[in-house]
């Protein structure tokens, strides 16, 4: 099994078309033969439903945790266009390409030409004229890349696809700063998505405990005002790589607590073969580390130098769970997963009732994804978090039709004028969640300067 999953076959982002569009995939192994959906199946059941397959692994498979996650996102779109029979619209593409961004392939041009297949027949006709297998296409890929996405984002009239672009370490510098680099699979990503509009009651069992109920109506119409405002705009032009959107400044990032590199190596949290449990794993001490300096920092920005020792400030909470509508249930989890976290045997939750284990060990894994993303303080008082990469001086704005906030660059701008940057391109340095800044009302009343149309590089 091992073996099959990290085989060359198998890893190739044209075999991953090639099953999603088999009406039945059948893999061939010598004499024997193995139905594809059957063997999905059992990685996906064995791996993410029983936690553990029936029988043990051998020593190897360490690093095979990328490939259960490929298995589990070929099933799912296997079973998607078995059922609707329809290609991939452009607002699902972003997800697709970071899904995939592990696989291989001969060429980097491939990386949307491999799945292009999978595209709406609308979407595929908006890109065909992009195919080009060219010595100057295939060395310059970038460019293929850049103008796919352009197309995608007009195509969309979303911002989903910016919510890929945080990422740690260095950018792909040919590629314009809101293009996702989905093209190096070594890069780590952050993530902040806009689950705090989501309907309570479709979410996990055990997140609907943490969260206050309320009426799902509610939750529908703040996501549907945000998606439709009737002043959202989103551009591109045919002359460059320039995204152009509506929005409008709301806060300046005064100071930022992150580790990139922690960011890098999350999966060795739970690692044990590697590093070995509590304290003894050094990327749990690491971990440790930025959460203190995290809640310190909330501290300072909630209760001043003088805040207790003890005190964790609900925003915190709801900045590490991207919601503001957490219950008490979710304060207890979060101090039930930190003593978890800073005891020598973690895994020892013997005293915890069933509901108050399934709590911790949910926020447990939140906060193993959330390790190392920058949280910051703001001028205007407030606290929040981010996707990788912020500094100290970027500025929050707020997009007609995002449901995250985003942070901008300017090549040269007065940190200390709140309202005012130059008229050069920004970059786009990723997304944020700040508590109590992300209803339309709440970010109006935050708002530093009239509307403008910023023009992303």
């Amino acid at each position: 099994m091992v073996h099959l999953l990290i085989g060359e076959w198998f890893t190739r982002l044209w075999t991953f078309q090639e099953v999603v569009l088999s009406r039945r995939a059948v893999i061939l192994c010598g004499d024997s033969s193995l139905d594809m959906d059957e063997f999905l199946d059992f990685i996906v059941v064995g791996r993410y439903r029983l936690f553990c397959f029936p029988f043990p692994l051998p020593d190897h498979t360490s690093g095979v945790k990328p490939h259960w996650n490929e298995c589990r996102s070929l099933r799912i779109y296997h079973r998607k266009r078995s059922t609707s029979g329809e290609g991939l619209d452009a607002k699902a593409v972003p997800l697709l390409l970071d899904n995939v961004r592990h696989r291989q392939m001969k060429e980097q041009v491939d990386r949307i030409w491999a799945v292009f297949g999978l595209f709406h027949p609308h979407l595929q006709d908006q890109l065909a004229s992009l195919v080009d297998y060219s010595d100057t296409a295939r060395q310059e890929h970038w460019r293929t890349f850049a103008g796919c996405l352009k197309i995608v984002v007009r195509e969309s009239a979303s911002f989903d696809l910016l919510e890929f672009s945080g990422q740690s370490g260095p950018r792909n510098g040919h590629l314009p700063s809101w293009c996702p680099n989905f093209i190096d699979d070594t890069v780590q990503r952050g993530y902040i998505f806009g689950m705090w509009n989501r309907e309570i009651n479709k979410q996990r069992n055990v997140v609907q405990t943490l969260l206050i109920a309320e009426d799902d109506k509610k939750a529908y119409e703040r996501w549907s005002s945000i998606e439709y405002h009737h002043k959202k705009d989103i551009s591109t032009t045919k002359s460059d790589y320039t995204l152009r959107v509506r929005g409008f400044l709301v806060d300046t990032i005064v100071e930022v607590v992150q580790d990139m590199h922690l960011i890098d190596v999350r999966d060795g949290i739970e690692n044990f073969d590697s590093y070995g449990p509590g304290i003894e794993n050094p990327i749990i001490v690491a971990t440790v580390n930025w959460e203190s300096q995290s809640l310190d920092l909330a501290r300072r920005v909630y209760h001043g130098e003088n805040g207790s020792d003890e005190d964790v400030p609900p925003e915190y909470i709801m900045a590490l769970c991207t919601d503001c509508r957490i219950n008490e249930n979710c304060d207890e989890a979060y101090r039930n997963a930190i003593s978890s976290l800073t005891t020598v045997d973690w895994h020892a939750s013997n005293k915890l009732e069933p509901r108050q284990l399934s709590q911790e060990s949910h926020f447990w894994g939140h906060l193993t994804s959330m390790a190392g993303h920058p949280s910051f303080s703001t001028k205007g008082g407030r606290f929040g978090v981010a996707t990788p990469g912020c500094k100290p001086g970027d500025r929050v704005c707020m997009f007609y039709g995002g449901h995250p906030l985003y942070i901008m660059r300017w090549p040269t701008t007065d940190a200390n004028t709140d309202a005012e940057h130059d008229k050069l391109p920004a970059e786009f340095v990723g997304t944020a969640f700040i508590p109590h800044l992300m209803e339309p009302h709440q970010s109006e009343a935050a708002r530093l300067a009239p509307d403008e149309i910023f023009i992303i590089g």
